[in-house]
């Protein structure tokens, strides 16, 4: 087997280093130009040393979003606040007209009503005893509950509600507000991705997946013994008080070839 002397490894390096170096001294800022639309670039010695840039002041940003988020905590909690003699409202906050901290919905640009039945029922909430529920899709960003949770905990706050909403057994993240445990024979079937080949079906339900406790049977299978398994759900306090205050729960379960029993 080949040694390799350190030394020259050293020197191989140095060298290349040195190479690099020379190349990024005569090279200009703006590259070289090879042919019309292709131009090529390498770092200079400026950008590769140059200091640190200072740090942005958001100071003025930060206190824009703590005065927004008084200011809607004050208007969500009114009837409250009154009864408290006591309390103090927070000094305004100068607005610097220049900052922009709402991200406004796109919309599609031929169809900017798509939202309009979401809002009407938003409006007519306090006008019913119906319950209204939103079902959020997207990707990752929603797992663990970081926006949904937020949304929730200010759609409630405004319009009422409680409770976390519609949960998987087994979450593909943990949630900020519940933590689930499970009984070992419990499994989880996807079908984003790639389809679950153990699932001869198709029905995956909102959350393109579910849970079962029993595997599936085969057609060797000849004893089928009841099976029982177990679920606990705990909320945690950094959820909020209205994701702890609810009091019922409802499971939807399906494919049971016998009665199930609950404890």
């Amino acid at each position: 087997m080949k040694e390799f002397n350190p030394f020259k490894i050293l020197l191989f390096l140095g060298c290349c280093f040195g190479i690099l170096a020379l190349v990024s001294s005569v090279v200009p800022e703006t590259g070289f130009r090879i042919i019309d639309g292709l131009t090529l670039k390498f770092p200079t010695l400026n950008s590769v040393f140059a200091e640190a840039p200072d740090k942005t002041d958001i100071s003025t940003i930060t206190a824009i979003a703590e005065e927004i988020e008084v200011e809607d905590d004050l208007a969500l909690e009114e009837d409250t606040i009154a009864a408290q003699p006591n309390y103090v409202k927070a000094g305004a906050v100068a607005l610097d007209t220049a900052i922009h901290l709402l991200t406004f919905i796109e919309y599609n640009p031929n169809d900017k009503s798509a939202l309009d039945k979401f809002f009407k029922a938003l409006s007519s909430v306090g006008n019913t005893t119906e319950a209204m529920r939103i079902l959020h899709y997207g990707d990752s960003q929603i797992e663990g509950d970081r926006i949904t949770g937020y949304l929730r905990s200010k759609l409630q706050y405004r319009f009422g509600g409680r409770g976390q909403g519609f949960i998987s057994i087994m979450p593909v993240a943990p949630s900020i507000g519940i933590t689930n445990s499970w009984s070992e024979n419990w499994d989880r079937y996807n079908t984003f991705n790639v389809k679950d080949t153990r699932v001869a079906h198709s029905n995956y339900g909102p959350e393109a997946g579910f849970c079962r406790f029993m595997n599936y049977w085969s057609e060797e299978d000849s004893i089928h013994e009841e099976q029982s398994a177990w679920l606990k759900l705990k909320t945690e306090k950094r959820g909020g008080s209205n994701l702890m205050a609810y009091n019922k729960i409802k499971m939807f379960y399906a494919g049971a070839e016998t009665k199930t029993a609950f404890e």
